[in-house]
C-alpha cells in the first residue's frame, strides 16, 4: 500500500510539473514571431481557461500590443486573423485590469469590446480616454464618446463618481459637442443628460446617496479654506473655497427625514 501511495504521488507531482512547462511553453509562444503560433497558443490557453494567474494576465497584455502593432502592417489581416484580434481584445477587456488601459485605448475604435473594457477600469483609464477625443480619426473619437457613455451607465459610474472625475467628463462631453461627427455629438448630448441625472444634490461623496457620511465629509473640512491642510473640495459645496455652514446646511436639508447624524 505504501508503494502504491508514492507511486501515486510521484504521478501527481510528474502531471504538475508538466502541466507548468506547458504553460510555461504556451506564454512563451505568445511571443513567437510566428502569428500562428501566437494564435495557436492563445487558444489553447483559453481552452484551459487562462491558468496561472497574474503571469498570464501580463502575457496577455503584451499580446495584445503585440497584434495591435503587427495589425499595422500591410497585408496581414485576413478574416480568420481579424476574429482571433477580436479574442484577444475581449479577453484582455475581461481581465479588468489597470495595466491593460494603454493597449485597450490603442484599440478602442474596434468595438463594444474595447469600450467596455476601459470603462470598467474606471478612472484608471480616464484621462486617456479623454485625450482620444482629441484625435484627427473619427473612428477613435466615436470609441472614445462611446466610452464615457459607458461609463456613466449605473455598472461602471461608482468608479468615476468622484467630483474631479465628474468634471473632467463634463468638460470632455462639452469639447465632443463640437464634433464634426453627428454620431458623436448625439452620444455627447446623451452622456450630458446621464451625467446630469447621476447627480445627487447633497451627495459629496459619490455614491449616489445622501447619508451622514456625506456630513462626516463636511465636518472632517469645516472651516478649511482652498489652499489649507484638510481642506476637501468635495465639501466645498456651493464651491465659495470655504467649507462653511451653508455647505452643511445644503447636506443636511437633502438627507433622508428623519436621519440623525452624531
Amino acid at each position: 500500500m505504501k508503494s502504491i501511495r508514492q507511486a501515486i504521488i510521484f504521478l501527481v507531482g510528474l502531471a504538475t510539473v508538466l502541466c507548468a512547462l506547458d504553460l510555461a511553453t504556451l506564454l512563451a509562444q505568445l511571443s513567437d514571431p510566428s502569428p500562428s503560433t501566437r494564435m495557436t497558443a492563445f487558444y489553447e490557453l483559453k481552452g484551459q481557461g487562462f491558468p496561472g494567474g497574474d503571469q498570464t494576465s501580463l502575457a496577455l497584455i503584451q499580446l495584445l500590443s503585440r497584434e495591435t502593432a503587427f495589425s499595422q502592417l500591410p497585408g496581414t489581416e485576413d478574416d480568420a486573423w481579424a476574429s482571433y484580434y477580436g479574442d484577444v481584445i475581449a479577453a484582455v477587456a475581461a481581465l479588468k485590469d489597470p495595466r491593460a488601459a494603454s493597449p485597450l485605448l490603442d484599440v478602442v475604435q474596434t468595438g463594444s469590446n474595447a469600450t467596455n473594457g476601459l470603462a470598467a477600469l474606471g478612472t484608471a483609464s480616464l484621462d486617456g480616454v479623454i485625450g482620444k477625443l482629441a484625435s484627427a480619426d473619427p473612428t477613435v473619437t466615436t470609441g472614445a464618446v462611446l466610452t464615457i457613455s459607458r461609463m456613466l451607465d449605473p455598472d461602471d459610474f461608482p468608479k468615476i463618481c468622484d467630483a474631479a472625475s465628474k468634471a473632467k467628463i463634463n468638460i470632455a462631453l462639452q469639447s465632443a459637442l463640437a464634433s464634426g461627427s453627428t454620431f458623436t455629438r448625439n452620444i455627447a448630448t446623451t452622456s450630458l443628460t446621464k451625467l446630469t441625472q447621476m447627480n445627487v444634490p447633497g451627495d459629496v461623496n459619490g455614491d449616489l446617496k445622501v447619508d451622514c457620511s456625506d456630513l462626516a465629509v463636511i465636518k472632517a473640512s469645516f472651516g478649511k479654506h482652498i489652499g489649507q491642510l484638510g481642506f476637501d473640495p468635495r465639501a466645498d459645496v456651493n464651491l465659495d473655497g470655504v467649507v462653511d455652514i451653508r455647505d452643511q446646511a445644503f447636506v443636511s436639508q437633502h438627507l433622508p427625514v428623519g436621519t440623525r447624524c452624531q
